[in-house]
């Protein structure tokens, strides 16, 4: 059965829709070493920054590429306001040219806002998206964990406290995949239908963990 939907429009008769956007973007074609950082509103690279960099120069892929956001200062020169982890990776492999998106912020008041917006008005991946993701791309770690939750009778879920919970459920997605990894697919799947069996609703971490002597 297809999964796929069209874009719709929302209703919202409570919000008041924005009607002046701002000059358009254009995409252009660039040398990731012709771009520029201002340190008056952008970070430094930490450390948690340069290891998803290291990770993603092994890595990398044009169809995981995300363009760089940056701003027209001047008739060569260009400033990064969101992707310069990008832009860095791009130059360490030594790719030519990476395609990039030029917005309107003629101020350093509004590029700073553009920095924030593009850093925060957007929806964080759950480990849950990760996973859902994998098992559709057929990734085998992934698949294995599905199976064994799926003989098991443990149905693992985003649990809110609002959320109706039935007997298997479990959030602990990340202790399900480690039990699977280092016990096997026949043990994983043993200890979550002794939790299933013992009807709990959710299957904890912590029962999870005192099931196996983690």
């Amino acid at each position: 059965m297809s999964q796929l939907r069209p874009i719709k429009p929302m209703t919202a008769p409570d919000l008041k829709p924005a009607t002046e956007f701002g000059p358009k973007p254009r995409a252009i074609w660039v040398t990731p070493t012709s771009l520029m950082v201002d340190g008056t509103y952008q970070r430094d690279l930490s450390e948690r920054s340069i290891r998803l960099i290291r990770r993603t120069i092994e890595t990398f892929r044009w169809n995981r590429y995300k363009p760089p956001i940056a701003v027209q200062m001047g008739p060569a020169t260009l400033h990064v306001i969101d992707g310069q982890h990008t832009a860095i990776i791009a130059a360490t492999l030594k790719i030519p040219e990476i395609l990039i998106v030029v917005v309107g912020a003629d101020t350093v008041d509004e590029r700073a806002r553009a920095f924030v917006g593009h850093n925060s008005d957007r929806i964080k991946v759950t480990p849950f998206d990760i996973y859902r993701a994998l098992l559709a791309s057929g990734d085998p770690d992934a698949v294995d964990v599905d199976n064994v939750c799926k003989r098991a009778g443990v149905r693992i879920r985003d649990i809110s406290p609002s959320s109706a919970i039935a007997e298997g459920d479990t959030a602990a997605l990340g202790l399900v995949r480690g039990l699977v990894k280092r016990r096997g697919v026949v043990l994983a799947r043993k200890v979550l239908q002794c939790l299933v069996k013992a009807k709990r609703a959710p299957i904890t971490g912590a029962e999870i963990r005192s099931t196996t002597g983690a």
